[in-house]
């Protein structure tokens, strides 16, 4: 047993360091797992076109999947992380349990740690390709800027892989210095707190990596309510470690000198740590608000996008099916086209077609020369209710000049005699007489209708080939 553990005056019962690093090296082959297991492949692989665009799937899953194991990681991390540092606020010093603790379960964690950023050093190297695709849309310049002095001297891809191999180079370092030395235990549980902001840029991430993205990131509203809280969780996360440091710095507020608790080289470990993750925070907040707004400008140009597709598709369309199938008296019901021309061109008589139309024993197309039609022997009789004879509505003559309606009533004897070819004419000839028996009925019932001011009713003529000028529709 005291092979597995040693005992410490400050800490109690620590595991050993063999076992520390036989626990690091298990991490690191059960994170490599995630990756090689072949229960958590595909069954089936689709068919690519070419070789270049099976790579590229190829890579993308292997994007994915290290997305998918990094949330895990930080999940388990930011667990942990509550879980050690919430006893520090109940202890009677609570900045010197903050910065000083050690135990197994810390052990354990930070073991986990180097294993996690170990395999990430190698997955940021095998998927360099997707690192500065951030920085390819919207706004470049905000992107250089914020990674500056880098983007001097390299792309943003390269930029980023130089970027995070710092970062994991200096986080195994410190996770690998305390748990050889036990020293700044409470410091590193601050490290797995860093993890609680995180753990949303990775559901960015994958939301940015993914064929089809979700809904959320395709709406302003929803995209500013994610950083919300990326922001807030950064504060949470990543806010107590840099207050830490502050307070441990002025003696006055710390009840122990940072001489007694640490060595010269801990002392030393412990500044440049917390400088150079301050001013990694920084930066990183300078890249938040980058994304940030790149993912506004998507969204925007997704939703205008998206409002141009729905009425080119047919949405209007099926809007105004919707609206012609709506009860009627609803107030949405609208006309359809084939209908409203039909009842325009049914409404539609012009003077000069009421100026050529003429009653006969058949229905006449408006726009039919009255020359093609063969109208029958004049003669005054009631129409048959069988024969379907042109019927002309109430006409105003009160207001209409009687010569001209006389004038109207004589008929053409010039005009050339053919039988229409609808249906043709089986009225018998009538005499001259009967002829002069028909207009003087017309003159006198216009010289009625003028001196009474009424609506004379129409009145069926079928011997007189001259129209009538109607005030309403023929």
């Amino acid at each position: 047993m005291t092979f597995l553990f040693v005992t410490s005056d400050d800490h109690g019962e620590l595991l050993s360091i063999p076992v520390v690093g036989a626990l690091c090296v298990f991490w690191v082959f059960l994170w490599l797992a995630y990756h090689i297991a072949p229960s958590w492949r595909p069954t089936s692989q689709p068919e690519f076109d070419s070789e270049a665009d099976r790579v590229a799937h190829v890579r993308l899953q292997f994007y994915l999947s290290k997305l998918s194991r990094m949330w895990i990681y930080t999940f388990i991390a930011t667990v942990g992380g509550l879980l050690l540092f919430l006893p520090c606020l109940a202890a009677e010093v609570p900045l010197h349990e903050m910065l000083t603790t050690m135990g197994i379960p810390h052990q354990i964690l930070f073991t986990m740690a180097v294993g996690h950023w170990s395999v990430n050093i190698w997955e940021d190297f095998q998927t360099r390709s997707f690192l500065g695709t951030v920085f390819l849309v919207g706004d470049k310049s905000s992107g250089n800027a914020a990674l500056f002095p880098l983007n001097l001297m390299c792309d943003p891809a390269q930029a980023m892989l130089a970027t995070y191999f710092v970062h994991h180079t200096f986080t195994v370092f410190a996770y690998l210095y305390c748990l050889v030395t036990h020293e700044l235990g409470g410091l590193m549980v601050q490290g797995l707190l860093f993890e609680v902001p995180v753990m949303l840029i990775l559901r960015r991430e994958h939301a940015k990596a993914v064929i089809e993205p979700p809904a959320w990131l395709l709406n302003e509203t929803s995209v500013n309510k994610h950083w919300c809280a990326t922001y807030l969780a950064f504060i949470l996360g990543r806010g107590p470690a840099e207050v830490l440091w502050i307070f441990s710095m002025f003696p006055s507020t710390y009840p122990g000198q940072l001489d007694d608790l640490l060595d010269p080289a801990g002392l030393i470990v412990y500044h440049i740590l917390a400088v150079f993750f301050t001013s990694l925070n920084i930066r990183i907040m300078g890249l938040f608000f980058t994304w940030h707004a790149q993912d506004i400008e998507h969204a925007t140009a997704s939703s205008k996008k998206a409002t141009g597709d729905d009425l080119s598709s047919g949405d209007l369309s099926k809007a105004v099916d919707a609206d012609l199938n709506s009860p009627p008296g609803s107030g949405a019901e609208i006309t359809p086209p084939h209908r409203l021309w039909q009842d325009e061109h049914a409404n539609m008589v012009t003077a000069e077609e009421a100026s050529t139309a003429a009653p006969t024993e058949v229905e006449v197309a408006a726009d039919a020369p009255v020359a093609a039609v063969k109208m029958p022997e004049p003669m005054v009789e009631e129409a048959e209710p069988a024969a379907p004879v042109a019927q002309v509505g109430l006409v105003d003559v009160a207001g209409n000049d009687v010569d001209e309606l006389r004038q109207s009533a004589l008929v053409d004897e010039t005009a050339p005699k053919e039988e229409a070819p609808a249906e043709p004419n089986t009225a018998p000839a009538e005499s001259h007489t009967e002829e002069r028996v028909a207009k003087d009925a017309v003159d006198a019932q216009a010289s009625q209708a003028k001196e009474e001011q009424v609506i004379v009713p129409e009145d069926v003529i079928e011997d007189s080939p001259a129209p009538v000028k109607c005030g309403i529709f023929c």
